[in-house]
């Protein structure tokens, strides 16, 4: 292999593949990185994230938006019958996160300021099984149950495009 230095710009191309929260956060370092490194300015920095989601980035965290309608006099349908469009959304995946490092803690609480996230102070209920060597507890999906726990303000899918 010959290599050659060259005073010509150089361009460092990046692929993340997936674009949940993970993902988007890699991407939010990189180029936060990229953007306090390369100023010099004979290096440039290109990510590329990729998700397979149909509605963008969000991975599992991402949501779904259903529209229906109610009787109500607001609007009328091809029948003449007067319906309201409600919609409900729901995240599929993840439904909350936490924040355990200090600098997934410091941009948690950037996306806090921007109402991007919001605290989540609900509980998890334990329930308790019966097995052959007695009673035991489980909890949440094996969470812990130490909070905060965070949640996207607009669904899950907020969290990655926010961090974007």
């Amino acid at each position: 292999m010959i290599s050659k230095k060259t005073t010509s710009p150089q361009c460092l191309k990046i692929a993340i593949i997936g674009g949940g929260i993970t993902g988007s956060c890699a991407a939010h370092v990189i180029m936060n990185l990229a953007e306090k490194e390369c100023q010099d300015k004979k290096t440039s920095v290109e990510v590329h994230l990729f998700d397979q989601g149909r509605r963008g980035v969000g991975g599992r965290s991402s949501d779904r938006t259903h529209h229906y309608h109610s009787n109500n006099e607001t609007c009328s349908d091809i029948n003449g019958t007067s319906m309201t469009t409600n919609t409900m959304r729901w995240d599929h995946g993840c439904q909350f996160f936490r924040a355990d490092t200090d600098r997934f803690k410091s941009l948690v609480k950037e996306l806090l300021t921007e109402d991007i996230v919001k605290e989540w102070t609900g509980d998890f209920r334990k329930s308790s099984q019966s097995s052959s060597s007695g009673t035991c507890k489980h909890d949440f999906f094996g969470m812990p149950s130490v909070p905060p726990f965070y949640v996207g303000s607009n669904g899950m899918q907020s969290v990655s495009k926010g961090v974007l």
